[in-house]
């Protein structure tokens, strides 16, 4: 297989609401800033990221991306194999700015490939949008230590994070 590289184009947006209703078997939490009345999580973790975006005082709206969605970015994994990464949460701050959020209990051996694939993404959809559109990865053990008001401080705050800001 070949991969080559393509210049980013701009096509359809994914509209949350646009969303068709879904069976959600694992965790949810009740959020009132999400689209959707409950926001699915995977794990304890992911509970705890949706408590704080919910609180967060800078946050507008924020989202599970779950595969339903259809928001994926393909990468290339640490044996060169093509793969779909799947983000945690994306959130609106109430400067427009977009955060793609990955709550990080345990690296894989493709962190550091998926990391740098949304870094890239973000980039080319600032790029393209004119909004603002940033990666963080949220590691549980950071995420436990404070306890934060806003993204802006959670950027801020955990040391040794991957940052993106553009």
């Amino acid at each position: 297989m070949t991969f080559s590289e393509r210049e980013p184009e701009k096509k359809d947006f994914i509209k949350l609401s646009n969303t068709r209703p879904f069976v959600w078997s694992k965790m949810v939490y009740p959020a009132s800033r999400c689209i959707f009345n409950y926001v699915p999580c995977d794990n304890h973790f992911e509970v705890d990221i949706a408590k704080f975006l919910d609180r967060a005082e800078d946050v507008v709206a924020f989202s599970k991306i779950i595969p339903k969605v259809g928001f994926f970015v393909e990468y290339r994994d640490s044996d060169g194999n093509l793969r779909l990464y799947y983000p945690d949460f994306v959130a609106l701050t109430g400067n427009n700015e977009y955060f793609i959020i990955e709550a990080k209990g345990r690296e894989d051996v493709d962190v550091e490939h998926k990391d740098k694939r949304i870094k890239l993404w973000c980039e080319d959809a600032t790029n393209l949008t004119k909004s603002s559109w940033s990666f963080k990865r949220v590691d549980q053990e950071d995420f436990e230590k404070y306890r934060f008001k806003s993204v802006k401080e959670l950027i801020g705050s955990i040391p040794n994070s991957v940052i993106e800001n553009n």
